[in-house]
């Protein structure tokens, strides 16, 4: 299930000592929520052609867009990058539908296009 998220509702954080910093915010945000299984011994039919499946835990995976600095703050695509490069650990909180989702997350890629002007002169 993919949800998009008002970005002014998500909250980025880092953690520095015991306190956690706003930093940033983003202008969308795409969260895929998914359930793997197991499979599991079916006593209901013993003729070994059916399998029975039940949840084994949930992931949660999400792609942002649209960075929004907070006042004070000073974030940028480098420092992105180096959150990245350094495996920092981040906090997210963000409102979808009333209910507030929030955790820990690190960041797996960071990209960023460029525009060029296609008129000679």
């Amino acid at each position: 299930m993919s949800n998009k998220i008002r970005g002014k509702n998500v909250l980025v954080q880092v953690k520095i000592g015991e306190e956690y910093y706003p930093i940033a915010c983003f202008q969308n945000l795409e969260l895929t929520t998914s359930t793997s299984f197991i499979e599991v011994v079916n006593t209901d039919n013993n003729d070994g052609l059916s399998a029975a499946f039940v949840p084994e835990k949930n992931s949660y995976t999400g792609s942002a867009g649209g960075l929004s600095t907070l006042d004070g703050a000073k974030i940028s695509m480098p420092t992105l990058r180096e959150f990245q490069e350094n495996q920092i650990e981040l906090f997210i909180r963000f409102n979808l539908d009333g209910k507030i989702f929030e955790g820990f997350f690190y960041i797996a890629s960071v990209s960023d296009s460029v525009q060029f002007d296609n008129e000679q002169q």
